[in-house]
């Protein structure tokens, strides 16, 4: 009898990893886009969307479509720890919902903490003499494993994309170049993340992604208004479980995006929109529909 349950888990645990590792709690949620003033300290509150539909495949569950919409709010927060070298932490809290034909899934709560180093290796913006003004920033660090990550629902183990974290320490990678001449400006962020294995011997793939922006800097007595348009383009690598590389999973994926930052005092607002514009996720068995993000932050 021990042998048969043990078997039985074994097949459950297998067949629920062939799920999206670019959607659910493997999407990375430490990317920094377009911050002015980087001498200063900020405390903020972000929100996030996005839904993913599974198309049916040989290893869906009854062969069936599902619907997966991903919920974040987080609290996030830069501290000056000497001019040049700064502290980022993000505290990330999530809604997850799963809709089959046959039942909904939700589950909520503490996700993973991810802590950066951030480095300004180029920032002539304090100098206003220059026209032409840019700024190099490069930040590591890790992603701890703060959200549960085997939770289970009418005896089954939950996919591992519906879990609130991934269950593995992980480490990401950015690197933001923004340069601005008069009123014209460009930003350019690239993140790479390194996946490590949870307990149960599962790994999502690593992640890459590159966003583009342009923006337009205008103020308006005390406001500060940038318009920005761009694209980012996401890459996964394939998800492994013991070793071996799961079917279903990775991809690649582009969004067309435009947004709007919104400076007033010590205030900011950031406004968010995506739409993807190719993909090719789970060979081509998951559909990604646009995402929104919205931001507030406050600088001191």
């Amino acid at each position: 009898m021990q042998k048969i349950i043990c078997m039985a888990f074994m097949v459950l645990c297998t067949h629920f990893v062939k799920a999206c590792d670019i959607c659910g709690c493997a999407a990375s949620g430490s990317q920094l886009g377009i911050l002015p003033q980087l001498n200063k300290h900020f405390i903020g509150y972000q929100y996030r969307f996005s839904r993913f539909n599974s198309l049916p495949h040989s290893a869906a569950e009854g062969n069936s479509s599902t619907h997966e919409t991903f919920h974040t709010n987080q609290v996030w927060t830069r501290f000056v720890i000497v001019k040049g070298i700064q502290l980022i932490a993000f505290l990330p809290y999530k809604m997850n919902i799963r809709n089959t034909e046959k039942e909904t899934i939700k589950v909520n709560g503490l996700s993973d903490v991810t802590l950066l180093s951030n480095v300004i290796l180029i920032n002539t913006a304090e100098n206003a003499t220059h026209t032409t003004k840019h700024a190099l920033q490069l930040s590591a660090g890790i992603k701890l494993p703060t959200g549960k990550s085997d939770a289970v629902q009418n005896g089954l183990m939950l996919h591992n994309n519906i879990q609130l974290g991934t269950g593995s320490f992980d480490i990401p990678v950015n690197l933001v170049y923004t340069l601005r001449y008069k009123s014209f400006g460009s930003n350019v962020e690239l993140n790479f993340t390194k996946n490590g294995n949870n307990k149960r011997h599962f790994q999502f793939g690593n992640r890459t992604a590159t966003t583009l922006r342009t923006f337009i800097w205008k103020d308006y007595k005390n406001i500060s208004f940038l318009p920005n348009l761009g694209f980012t383009y996401e890459y996964a690598m394939q998800d492994r479980q013991n070793e071996m590389i799961q079917d279903y999973t990775g991809g690649e994926n582009v969004l067309a995006q435009c947004g709007l930052d919104t400076y007033y005092k010590h205030f900011g607002l950031n406004l968010l929109f995506q739409k993807p514009v190719y993909q090719n996720i789970g060979d081509g068995h998951i559909k990604n529909s646009p995402r929104l993000t919205a931001n507030f932050i406050y600088l001191f």
